[in-house]
């Protein structure tokens, strides 16, 4: 009861008892939260307040799509005379994000803002996938893990 009490009611244990679910296959890794930091009820409000967001984009990169809808989130930035771009997607518990981890030239943990998470280097796609405050973020980019690690790190809450 103490346990059932305290995860619904206190955000910093609810967010300790949350972990990452890695399920790693030889054609890729698929990323889960586990546990639920969910509300029933109520609808989502799409504004630039009361998010995650990132907050640093390399000069020259402009939004080109995005999608809101209850669990994912999805911005895509672009450099047209780069010819790249940035994917920026925030998920809840109850989605996952699959990675292309099958031959891999790099896959290794690594921290973004004092959080676990995973760098994903295959054919010049830089991806990090990473768990911060009850959600599981993915940043993939064509720009080298530098760039990638800096924009990951830039992800805040935005109240």
């Amino acid at each position: 009861a103490v346990f059932f009490t305290a995860m619904t009611t206190v955000s910093a244990f609810r967010t300790r008892v949350m972990n990452i679910w890695v399920d790693i296959r030889p054609e890729y890794t698929a990323f889960q939260l586990k546990g639920s930091d969910s509300t029933e009820g109520g609808s989502m409000v799409v504004n630039w307040s009361n998010v995650y967001a990132p907050t640093y984009i390399p000069k020259g990169y402009e939004v080109s799509s995005f999608s809101f809808n209850e669990g994912l989130k999805r911005i895509v930035f672009e450099n047209v005379s780069a010819q790249t771009f940035i994917l920026y997607t925030e998920s809840d518990e109850y989605n996952n994000l699959v990675v292309d981890t099958e031959n891999a030239d790099r896959f290794e943990e690594i921290s973004i803002n004092g959080n676990n998470g995973m760098l994903v280097v295959k054919d010049s796609l830089v991806t990090i996938v990473w768990e911060q405050g009850g959600r599981l973020f993915m940043i993939k980019t064509k720009n080298d893990v530098d760039t990638a690690i800096k924009t990951a790190e830039g992800v805040k809450y935005l109240k």
